[in-house]
């Protein structure tokens, strides 16, 4: 059955796991030591998770062994972030000092709004529709996509800045690209690559285009569509991008 939200104020070292059933775990004004670390296994239910104005530079680890669950990490400061299993993921508001890793054998949907991320940010998606947003964030990394199989969409809309390397693959299935508002590449390269099926890429212009390969389309006329469509994916996070 559902669980009571469980609720923490100060960590150390935790590892977290809930098990079965739909279950919520909250981190509210948490201060750790630097060397901390928090790990989270939801296990099989459709859980929900809440970071909200944490301030550590602990590795926090956030995974499911099934279910759908839904992440959201607020206002806060964390040290290194991996998001695992599949779900909806909101970073929003906060610093990753560290790297950010999400990966999934689900679908997965990551929206990162309002943010910055230190290091590298590795996103790799599943065989299902897998979704990303980023939307007025800083990237100081390497900031790389594998949409693996399924029809993906990864839009990079409204002034985000990519201090290093941007690689977006779409591989199997027709994936979309989408790129709306300003954004800013500012390191030595900058990709998309469609993969196998049928792709495409939508601008507004405003933004350098990356070097776009195997490709189907260039359909600029269906950006605000894409977006819209991405968004649908992410209801129950009520986004501001």
């Amino acid at each position: 059955g559902i669980r009571s939200p469980f609720a923490v104020t100060a960590i150390g070292n935790a590892v977290i796991n809930l098990r079965g059933g739909d279950d919520q775990f909250v981190v509210l004004g948490t201060a750790a030591d630097a060397a901390a670390t928090l790990s989270v296994e939801t296990g099989t239910g459709n859980d929900q998770v809440l970071i909200s104005d944490a301030a550590t530079n602990a590795a926090v680890t956030l995974s499911n062994s099934g279910g759908t669950d839904v992440r959201r990490i607020q206002s806060s400061q964390v040290g290194s972030l991996t998001l695992g299993g599949p779900g909806s993921s909101l970073i929003q508001g906060s610093t990753v000092n560290g790297g950010l890793t999400s990966s999934s054998n689900g679908i997965t949907n990551l929206a990162v709004i309002g943010s910055t991320v230190t290091g590298a940010t590795n996103v790799s998606g599943s065989a299902l529709n897998d979704n990303a947003i980023v939307s007025r964030s800083i990237f100081g990394g390497a900031f790389t996509v594998a949409g693996n199989a399924g029809n993906d969409v990864v839009a990079l809309i409204n002034r985000s800045e990519f201090n290093a390397a941007v690689s977006i693959a779409g591989d199997a299935g027709n994936d979309t690209f989408g790129l709306r508002t300003l954004n800013a590449f500012r390191g030595t390269a900058a990709s998309f690559d469609g993969g196998q099926g049928t792709d495409n890429v939508a601008s507004d212009g405003a933004s350098r285009t990356p070097t776009v390969r195997r490709t189907e389309s260039n359909n600029n006329a269906t950006l605000n569509n894409l977006i819209d469509l991405a968004l649908s994916n992410f209801e129950d996070l009520m986004l501001d991008i």
